[in-house]
């Protein structure tokens, strides 16, 4: 019923009301998301605009004279208020599943800004991309990897970088300014940020499942063995759980040297994620589009591929070897991730020119100017 009227009230506002171009609409998930957030700050110091933002909490949020926080639930009927802006708005921008998945209007223009360079392979829902006009892409060579991934045609994406990543390179210092080293002060401080293993959807990779829903790390003894060494060289892990991975016991473990954080651990301190990773001397990852991103730093970074052969099968790849984009340790075993904290100790960086090469070859806003890049290519 609730569907029905949707429909209805959304049509009807479509009839009686003009398109605004400077009404733009962003939607997140549950609060923020980086890029989209950056880019309505970015628009936002323009003082020419009018935002509405569509999120999970607006409660959260308080309304300024110059935007809105509304919710698309039914049970709220602000989907009401939300049909109106939806229907007005001259632009759209989201990072996830879109409500504004209706036929729009002539003038309306709808951008998918996505999640960065998509080295895993698509799976889930795949309406979650549909119904927009352009996608961005990190840069040119980008462009059909995203396109694969998103389900569009090439000509639909636009080489403009991540906003997020305009915020990244403006927070690119030593891991000792990390809000998360507690005080202390580390030899190195490394990001650790593994993608999700299980999930409670349709996303989860359940062929590399582990007690620990990490990689390589996969028991609690072995765990404490890293904490003990990481202690040895006065180093710091910062491991940053995904969202969308399932709880494990131990992310609820103390270590004196690993330090395990979350979204709402983020959001606490009125961050955004992209902030902290700056904030870093190092990155471990897997298959995660964050390596991609963390090019721009110009540091050091691990890949953490024990469980490749299972993930081939499992949810894939977009390229046949993924390690094409790869521009670091590549790490099979508890040795390799050892000579890898080795190599940062004695401050040995043979992969720098690699990352180098690779950062021009897939990057368009290598001086942190994708929003101005989008803005000007939408004229706003």
């Amino acid at each position: 019923m609730f569907i029905q009227i949707d429909k209805l009230v959304y049509l009807l506002f479509k009839a009686t009301t003009k398109v605004d171009k400077r009404l733009i609409v962003f939607e997140g998930t549950g609060g923020f998301d980086e890029s989209s957030w950056v880019l309505y700050h970015y628009l936002k110091a323009k003082g020419k605009y009018k935002f509405v933002w569509m999120l999970g909490k607006p409660s959260k949020y308080k309304n300024e004279h110059d935007t809105k926080f509304l919710t698309r639930r039914y049970r709220s009927f602000s989907f009401v208020a939300a049909d109106y802006y939806y229907a007005k708005a001259g632009y759209s921008f989201y990072t996830h599943m879109t409500s504004f998945a209706k036929p729009k209007r002539e003038g309306q223009i709808v951008v998918f800004i996505g999640h960065g360079y998509a080295i895993k392979g698509h799976k889930g829902n795949g309406n979650s991309y549909h119904n927009f006009d352009y996608a961005l892409a990190i840069g040119e060579e980008a462009i059909c990897t995203q396109a694969l991934f998103v389900g569009c045609t090439p000509d639909k994406m636009l080489p403009l970088g991540l906003p997020r990543n305009d915020l990244l390179l403006r927070n690119n210092r030593s891991g000792n300014e990390n809000p998360f080293t507690r005080g202390r002060k580390y030899s190195k401080v490394i990001m650790w940020m593994p993608t999700f293993r299980e999930a409670n959807n349709a996303l989860s990779e359940s062929s590399c499942a582990t007690e620990t829903g990490l990689p390589l790390l996969d028991t609690p003894n072995k765990m404490e063995g890293l904490n003990e060494y990481l202690l040895s060289q006065n180093f710091l892990i910062i491991l940053k759980i995904h969202r969308l991975q399932l709880q494990k016991e131990i992310f609820n473990r103390e270590f004196s040297n690993i330090v395990i954080i979350n979204d709402a651990d983020i959001d606490e301190l009125g961050l955004q994620l992209y902030q902290v990773i700056g904030l870093s001397d190092a990155l471990l990852t897997d298959y995660s589009s964050v390596s991609v991103d963390y090019l721009l730093l110009d540091k050091p970074i691990g890949y953490v591929l024990s469980d490749i052969d299972l993930y081939v099968q499992d949810r894939g790849f977009t390229s046949n070897d993924p390690r094409d984009v790869m521009a670091g340790h590549l790490i099979y075993s508890v040795d390799d991730l050892y000579d890898f904290f080795s190599d940062l100790s004695e401050g040995k960086d043979e992969y720098r020119e690699k990352r180098h090469c690779l950062r021009k070859r897939l990057h368009k806003a290598e001086r942190g100017n994708s929003c101005e890049l989008i803005a000007d290519y939408f004229g706003l």
